[in-house]
């Protein structure tokens, strides 16, 4: 078809014995899908369910860092990987806001934190390396290392000491709030 650029090519002697015109024609390659031929074989022409199809996940750029804790990543793998590690543990991924970004991700508790890192200064023209300005909320970092000793170290030593309090809990707060009520 010279109007939508489109070749259709088949080799099962079923589609080479019928008529070229009569051929069904793929529904998610066309603007307008084109109906399938009422033929016994529908089976062979019915699309796909939307349970059948993959669930899409989210992509991000594969970056060429080589740090021990970086891994190209998303931020749903990076959950299930620090789904059973101690709160604290971290990783460094891309960010999904594109090659300038990073994002730093931790378990604090029972949750997931993303830090969103800003990349500046890039060595070369190569975007897929990492810049040598790192900025997290205005406070400007040199390197990866940098970032854990000054950045995340500090958070995670403040949460251990609250983790440590006598009067920490892990109740949720209809139980906290059930108990300051009674």
């Amino acid at each position: 078809d010279k109007q939508s650029m489109e070749v259709i090519l088949s080799c099962r002697s079923s589609d080479l014995a019928e008529n070229p015109s009569a051929l069904y024609h793929d529904p998610y390659l066309l603007p307008e899908p084109i109906k399938p031929p009422s033929s016994s074989s529908s089976s062979i022409h019915a699309t796909p369910s939307s349970k059948s199809a993959p669930k899409k996940r989210p992509r991000v750029k594969k970056r060429m860092i080589t740090h021990p804790l970086f891994q190209n990543i998303t931020f749903l793998e990076a959950e299930e990987l620090l789904e059973n590690a101690e709160s604290g543990e971290f990783i460094f991924r891309p960010s999904s806001k594109g090659t300038d970004h990073l994002t730093l991700t931790y378990k604090f508790h029972d949750e997931f934190v993303h830090v969103d890192i800003l990349e500046e200064d890039k060595p070369s023209k190569n975007e897929l390396v990492l810049g040598t300005k790192l900025t997290i909320r205005d406070k400007v970092y040199d390197d990866l290392n940098h970032i854990e000793a000054h950045y995340l170290e500090p958070i995670l030593v403040y949460a251990q000491e609250m983790k440590d309090f006598r009067k920490f809990t892990t109740d949720s707060e209809q139980v906290i709030s059930d108990d300051l009520t009674s």
